[in-house]
């Protein structure tokens, strides 16, 4: 579906652009002139992006050029989250809206929590232990382009001790990611080489026949999983990409998993 090159294309005029801009406009004078250059990379992603790609397969050189995307994204979201101490600014917080907006990206903005659209970045404990999560902060929204998700919003949400562990929700290993500010991410690309690693494929999620579709490239379900987890265990870690009351450590295997559950947005 993607031009020959596209991975390449994305790596080196983006990501790799991204580590060396030191201006104050990379919207402006990267990602600008690198999509009027390409648009048929944007058509691409558009076209990924429909409803009934859910159930169609795609190529592992078009999930690859999908996984560079994400990359840039996970890029250009670091201005928006909690920073350690050590680390500075990116490339300026205008830029992941600017990325989005190219896209045609849509975000249900005010929606309740949902994991498919929310990753939770912190957690304020609610006195019942039994309150559900509600979002209370957005650090950044989340994008679709149209039904498929690229990125969720990232959000603090209060919680009661029974729903979500304030230290396991907020602070375990985040699967399917590749690099947060503030919690270790866990992604199928480390530990890989300079090259290797972009052979890693994109997880695709998406909104369409009025259901939530998780990893549709997977190719078990929860009750394949073999490895100590319940089947709702292994649900919920593709759902959340984290643990939400137990920490289960970055050694886990969601990757190979999908789930559906019926939308309720």
């Amino acid at each position: 579906m993607f031009d020959k090159g596209a991975l390449h294309a994305v790596r080196f005029g983006l990501v790799d652009a991204a580590y060396d801009y030191d201006g104050d406009d990379w919207a402006g004078d990267v990602l600008a002139p690198w999509l009027r250059e390409r648009p048929s990379f944007v058509a691409t992603v558009r076209r990924v992006g429909a409803p009934d790609m859910h159930a169609a397969p795609l190529a592992a050189e078009d999930s690859w050029a999908l996984y560079a995307l994400s990359r840039v994204v996970d890029l250009l979201l670091l201005d928006h989250q909690p920073a350690r101490n050590d680390e500075a600014a990116w490339v300026g917080p205008g830029a992941y809206g600017a990325l989005a907006d190219a896209f045609g990206g849509w975000w249900p903005h005010g929606a309740a929590y949902h994991p498919f659209l929310h990753e939770i970045v912190e957690v304020v404990p609610a006195d019942d232990p039994a309150e559900p999560p509600s979002v209370v902060r957005e650090w950044w929204p989340g994008f679709l382009c149209n039904a498929l998700l690229v990125t969720r919003g990232g959000v603090t949400v209060r919680a009661g001790a029974e729903v979500l562990d304030p230290a396991v929700a907020a602070g375990s290993p985040l699967y399917f990611t590749w690099r947060r500010r503030y919690r270790r991410a866990v992604d199928l690309s480390h530990g890989w080489g300079s090259n290797s690693q972009w052979r890693t494929g994109f997880r695709r999620d998406y909104l369409a026949d009025g259901a939530f579709h998780y990893n549709v490239d997977g190719a078990g379900r929860p009750d394949d999983h073999w490895d100590g987890l319940t089947p709702a265990e292994v649900a919920d870690l593709v759902r959340y990409r984290a643990g939400t009351l137990v920490d289960r450590g970055g050694d886990a295997w969601p990757f190979d998993t999908r789930v559906r559950d019926r939308a309720t947005i």
